[in-house]
């Protein structure tokens, strides 16, 4: 259990706190920037794609006793789907706070933002495992 949360608590505790700043009615004095708003969706949501990716990479399953070494592709993808599926539920959140509204553009932002998160946890994690492979003494004889 303690494994679990470890994991999955992080991506949990992003998620809410995304479902409580959509929460927020937009301030009317707020000025409009062209696609501030998808910038802003996808750098959220590259957050959460990273934190998901990092709870479904098996190298993580591995620190915690139960998995093999280095991010998939599946974990990546996993973590883009899962992070749009979130958009589409925050989004159909939105359509019941005011001021706020439902845009299948954010959605597309949210999945964009979810893959960049994941691929740029996959190339660290990737980064991280040379650096320490490379430091580790060798016991060739």
């Amino acid at each position: 259990m303690c494994r679990f949360l470890t994991r999955w608590l992080p991506a949990a505790a992003y998620g809410l706190l995304i479902f409580l700043l959509s929460s927020q009615a937009v301030p009317k004095e707020v000025p409009q920037v062209p696609l501030l708003d998808k910038l802003l969706h996808l750098l959220l949501y590259a957050g959460l794609g990273w934190l998901l990716c990092r709870a479904l990479d098996p190298s993580t399953a591995a620190a915690t006793g139960n998995g093999n070494a280095g991010a998939t592709g599946r974990s990546v993808a996993l973590s883009g789907l899962l992070s749009a599926l979130y958009g589409i539920i925050d989004e159909l959140h939105q359509l019941a706070v005011p001021t706020r509204s439902a845009d299948p553009l954010d959605v597309l932002a949210d999945l964009v933002g979810g893959l960049a998160g994941a691929l740029l946890f996959r190339t660290w994690r990737r980064g991280r495992r040379m650096r320490l492979t490379n430091a580790l003494p060798s016991f060739k004889k």
